[in-house]
């Protein structure tokens, strides 16, 4: 059996004790608002996307500002007789291969993910 105090509510938005102030429109209706959750009534599904074009911009750029040597194989660090390392292109090269043949793994597993949020 409930008690008759869990049945008695003076309102659902207000939590008053005993001896406070009766509430007024004003403080009922600011309590409701705030109780209240935001809905959004328009989410852009674009967003997403933009953010993800930005992050591909970045990443591009980072390719060039944080690359280390050069691309050409002509290069003088790549040639012993020029101060070089006349392995050093080898062993670029064959790091560089790697590590793209990850980036193509990594970028078809996301455009996989991208698809499946369209089903």
């Amino acid at each position: 059996m409930k008690k008759l105090k869990e049945i008695l509510h003076e309102s659902k938005y207000l939590k008053r004790e005993f001896g406070d102030k009766l509430p007024t429109l004003d403080s009922v209706m600011k309590q409701h608002q705030e109780s209240k959750e935001s809905i959004k009534e328009y989410i852009d599904l674009g967003d997403p996307v933009r953010d993800v074009r930005d992050h591909l911009k970045n990443f591009s750029k980072d390719l060039d500002n944080k690359r280390l040597g050069s691309f050409d194989g002509d290069s003088g660090e790549y040639h012993g007789f020029e101060g070089g390392d006349d392995k050093l292109y080898a062993t670029r090269y064959k790091k560089m291969s790697a590590w793209e043949k990850k980036v193509k793994k990594t970028l078809d597993g996301l455009i996989k993910d991208y698809v499946k949020v369209w089903k």
